[in-house]
């Protein structure tokens, strides 16, 4: 017999996995997340993944789709872009105090992150990259101390999270070097400014990144629409 307890490590554990899985791009907006395949991927019964998936459906994180199944939303383009000024607003105060704040130990953790997103972009490595440019963000919002502001953008990355496969897969299967590195650049700049302590370039190296993602992911999506592709859009939408 299952204790409450146990339960409750499970709840927390798949919660925890889910969650890294949605902002590392791991689930495609409109897919649906099994029970049956979270409860093999953890070993435990139905009853803690059902909780967990109701739990992201109460925080907004998933929406009901098709057969009323929890499913990762699909963002119409405003979505996008409000969620593009939300996180540029909070992730660069974040980077701000970062770079206050900041210690050798730090910076040296971030910079080893940060070798190895270029390596795993370099040798084509999708789901590597993936999980380590969440790790990357993470550990430079870590570094500002903050756990309020650190929570707030968790739960933005929950909603973005999603779309960011498409731009790394391209920048991927583009053979251009100048792709690759435009798609470094930023965490590099924000490397930079936090070992140089500059919270101004700091705050601006984020908000880029942020930016430029946006904008790309927006025409990607729009190119889409134009295509008569799956319907990734709201037709009412669409700027």
């Amino acid at each position: 017999m299952t204790t409450g307890s146990s339960e409750e490590t499970a709840h927390d554990r798949v919660y925890r996995s889910v969650r890294v899985a949605l902002v590392s791009g791991q689930y495609a907006p409109g897919e649906p997340l099994s029970i049956r395949t979270l409860c093999k991927e953890h070993g435990v019964s139905a009853t803690p993944v059902r909780e967990v998936l109701r739990r992201l459906e109460s925080d907004y994180v998933l929406v009901r789709g098709a057969n009323r199944a929890l499913t990762v939303p699909k963002l119409s383009v405003r979505d996008l872009r409000d969620t593009q000024r939300l996180r540029s607003a909070v992730e660069g105060l974040a980077a701000v105090m970062a770079a206050e704040r900041a210690n050798d130990e730090d910076i040296a953790e971030i910079e080893t992150l940060y070798a190895d997103m270029e390596s795993a972009l370099a040798n084509g490595r999708v789901d590597q990259y993936l999980g380590l440019n969440w790790a990357f963000h993470k550990r430079v919002y870590e570094t500002a101390n903050s756990d309020l502001t650190l929570h707030i953008i968790e739960n933005l990355w929950l909603r973005s999270g999603p779309y960011l496969r498409p731009l790394v897969a391209n920048a991927v299967r583009d053979g251009s070097d100048t792709r690759r590195t435009r798609s470094m650049r930023h965490h590099r700049d924000c490397l930079d400014a936090l070992i140089s302590r500059d919270a101004e370039a700091a705050e601006a190296a984020i908000s880029a990144d942020i930016s430029d993602a946006a904008e790309e992911l927006v025409s990607a999506l729009k190119a889409a629409h134009d295509a008569k592709l799956e319907d990734a859009i709201p037709l009412e939408i669409i700027a």
